[in-house]
């Protein structure tokens, strides 16, 4: 369920002091006051959510994750649907207009801990991936080209950027798009938090055996799905030469491959 206006991700930051009033000009003052309840339930969230640190835990950062500007292949379709049975969940799900799509990664100074807004609201369900447990961290930039296609004299390519989160801790792969803004953060906190000054952050892939290496790794399957297509874009062009060598000149292949035929 997509909310084309979700203020989830506006209402973390404001809560948490990266944001002010200023900065959420945009949406608008009157709309603000008007979402007001979604403000509280996220309070809630997050107040819920500092009741489940351990003692002396302390929380560096916070980067809520949504179907809009994040990975959506987990939280729309059949992959977002949830059933919500508490009076709780039912309120979430009716002021936001979402199920699984508002994810919530949090840094602390011990782990890492990643949530399901709703399943953390109907069942106090979260993932936690303490840094001892991380072989290493992927932070990759990436980008894209595209057309603008609206414009006939700005048909030139343009890009679009992003960064890839990727590591596992124990049996767990943890995968996600951060924006630019949230990529530099990250890296930032990381770095500010002792505990994962000693684990290595880079472009690699990190796992802690060969299988996960091999079947988890997107990044991989990525590169052989390339090699794949140029392998196929290399057969067809063979093909192409090869007609038209026995159409115009009467030599090529097809006369051996019919022999074998």
């Amino acid at each position: 369920m997509l909310n084309r206006h979700n203020l989830f991700k506006s209402f973390t930051r404001f809560i948490a002091g990266k944001e002010t009033a200023n900065d959420l000009s945009h949406l608008q003052k009157k709309e603000l006051f008007q979402q007001t309840q979604q403000y509280i339930i996220v309070r809630e969230v997050l107040d819920d959510l500092a009741d489940q640190l351990e003692q002396g835990e302390t929380i560096a950062a916070y980067f809520p994750i949504t179907n809009e500007e994040n990975s959506s292949f987990t939280g729309t379709g059949l992959m977002g649907m949830m059933y919500v049975k508490t009076d709780k969940g039912k309120a979430y799900r009716d002021q936001f207009n979402d199920l699984r799509g508002n994810r919530l990664l949090v840094l602390t100074d011990r782990r890492m801990i990643f949530l399901v807004i709703l399943e953390f609201i109907e069942n106090r369900l979260y993932y936690s991936y303490p840094y001892d447990s991380l072989p290493g961290i992927q932070l990759e930039k990436q980008r894209a080209g595209f057309f603008n296609w609206q414009s006939v004299r700005q048909a030139a390519s343009r890009q679009t950027e992003w960064y890839v989160l990727d590591f596992q801790s124990d049996n767990h792969i943890f995968h996600e798009i951060l924006t630019v803004k949230e990529g530099a953060l990250f890296l930032e906190t990381a770095r500010s938090i002792p505990a994962l000054r000693d684990i290595v952050i880079n472009n690699e892939v990190h796992r802690t055996n060969r299988f996960d290496y091999v079947f988890s790794n997107l990044k991989l399957a990525k590169q052989l799905l390339q090699f794949a297509s140029w392998g196929l874009v290399a057969l067809f062009l063979f093909i192409v030469v090869m007609f038209i060598l026995r159409l115009f000149f009467g030599i090529g292949m097809f006369d051996y491959l019919q022999q074998l035929i």
